[in-house]
């Protein structure tokens, strides 16, 4: 979810559907949409927050809580930032 957004949240949110689904470990665990809610288009709160989900992707990927991670509704901009 958008508000989900940004290291603490992602964490959060992967252990939240962990415990709901009773699993130790997910198979994927994507960042859904590029942008957080109710911001201007422009502002630089939306890179900063992909940077910090994705970084908390990687950790979970490194806690081996997750089996692969990824992206969805990025565009080729949003990769090279």
């Amino acid at each position: 979810s958008p508000y989900e957004m940004g290291y603490e949240k992602a964490q959060e949110a992967c252990r939240n559907s962990l415990q709901r689904l009773g699993l130790r470990q997910l198979d994927l665990y994507l960042i859904h949409w590029p942008a957080l809610p109710k911001k201007p288009h422009a502002s630089p709160l939306h890179r900063r927050a992909r940077h910090e989900t994705w970084k908390a992707l990687e950790d979970l990927y490194r806690q081996q809580l997750v089996r692969a991670i990824g992206v969805s509704n990025f565009t080729a901009s949003h990769l090279q930032q």
